[in-house]
């Protein structure tokens, strides 16, 4: 199985990665980040793929381009997609927010 991610950030991306070796033992070798995409220390160019954000992280689901070059082989893949609950109500999230219970 090999698995893409799409997060709101690194560190997301990187909680979801110890995640998925946790309960499914799948190593790094064994994910994609589609975005934000991975970033190696020397590389110094500011690639827009290397930053995320819900609108960014939603986009990519509407616009589908990054889903349909994922799938196009003939492994088993499947799709992570993070966004954070902590913007619901904004608008274009769409969600409504719950107030908490005390």
């Amino acid at each position: 199985m090999f698995v893409g991610i799409i997060a709101e950030g690194p560190t997301d991306r990187d909680i979801i990665r110890n995640i998925l070796k946790g309960k499914l033992g799948l190593d790094r070798d064994d994910t994609q980040a589609i975005r934000p995409e991975d970033r190696l220390e020397t590389d110094l160019n500011n690639n827009p793929r290397e930053f995320s954000n819900w609108q960014l992280a939603k986009k990519d689901c509407q616009e589908r381009a990054e889903f349909e070059s994922f799938f196009a082989v003939a492994e088993e893949r499947i799709i992570v997609i993070h966004l954070d609950t902590a913007e619901a109500g904004l608008p274009g999230y769409d969600i409504e927010k719950q107030e908490k219970k005390r």
